[in-house]
């Protein structure tokens, strides 16, 4: 993998704030400088590392909502009051 695209990937797991679209445009900015699949295989690895590196392992959602995530459907309310999945509800909380 070259410097170039681990540069794109490690400022577009650094930035928490960027919007779905301009993460999608950043994405397929850095992933076009991937010529084969192997990098492309080696590239998504080295994205999703990066993600994990910013997780905070302090902090552990699903045990301090306990059993009020039994009974949020957190799929229906980020999917309808927020546009989105559930692990960007999950992020945000």
């Amino acid at each position: 993998m070259n410097a170039e695209l681990k540069t794109l990937i490690d400022e577009l797991a650094s930035q928490t704030s960027l919007s779905n679209d301009e993460a999608d445009l950043r994405m397929a900015k850095a992933f076009a400088l991937v010529s084969t699949p192997e990098e492309k295989k080696e590239a998504g690895e080295y994205l999703r590392k990066a993600i994990a590196r910013r997780k905070r392992p302090d902090v552990d959602v699903k045990s301090i909502l306990g059993e009020v995530s039994e009974i949020l459907n957190l799929s229906y309310i980020a999917k309808r009051y927020f546009d989105k999945d559930r692990a960007w509800l999950y992020q945000r909380l």
